[in-house]
């Protein structure tokens, strides 16, 4: 063997060192790249959670405020003797806040309702959920006549389900977040 062959054997080994090295360099950046993808996506699907925890306990919080309202405007239809287009001319403040009592109760109920709803948390009781969405379906459709054919004793301990929901999402919140 000449020095020549030998000098040629060693390029080759050299270059298919360097393009051995070149390929688990590309290797470990895809995989890199892979595992930052996914750490984001976890990272922004957990954001998202616990904003939709926010949003659902913000409209808890609405309804909580809005039933009270919702009760005492039939009362007022009944001593107007207006319907509900009057009601609408009339009083447009309190139709507006009467049909955001309705979006917002039906757009609730029906997350709480869905079992395969993916943005609540894992660490979220979905036992407590399901029991308040149970409580919740007494009140659909929502509407003025279904609230107001429930007695002052069941708005209130509908009210107190809703705070004890809301009560339930801030320890979950505070234990891990």
């Amino acid at each position: 063997m000449s020095i020549d062959s030998i000098m040629r054997y060693a390029d080759i080994l050299a270059k298919f060192g360097q393009f051995a090295t070149g390929l688990c360099m590309l290797g470990l950046s895809i995989f890199a790249i892979c595992m930052k993808r996914r750490d984001l996506f976890r990272s922004e699907l957990t954001k998202r959670r616990i904003d939709e925890l926010a949003l659902v306990r913000s409209s808890l919080q609405s309804i909580f405020y809005d039933i009270h309202f919702v009760a005492a405007s039939s009362g007022m239809l009944l001593t107007m003797k207006w319907n509900i287009d009057e009601w609408k001319t009339h009083d447009l403040d309190g139709w507006e806040q009467y049909q955001r009592y309705k979006k917002t109760s039906t757009e609730l109920f029906y997350k709480l309702t869905d079992r395969n709803y993916y943005l609540f948390p894992d660490w979220i009781d979905k036992t407590k959920i399901s029991a308040f969405a149970v409580k919740m379906k007494e009140w659909a459709p929502f509407t003025i006549m279904a609230t107001c054919q429930h007695s002052t004793k069941e708005r209130e301990n509908y009210m107190l389900a809703i705070d004890d929901l809301k009560d339930e999402f801030d320890r979950a919140l505070k234990k891990n977040a």
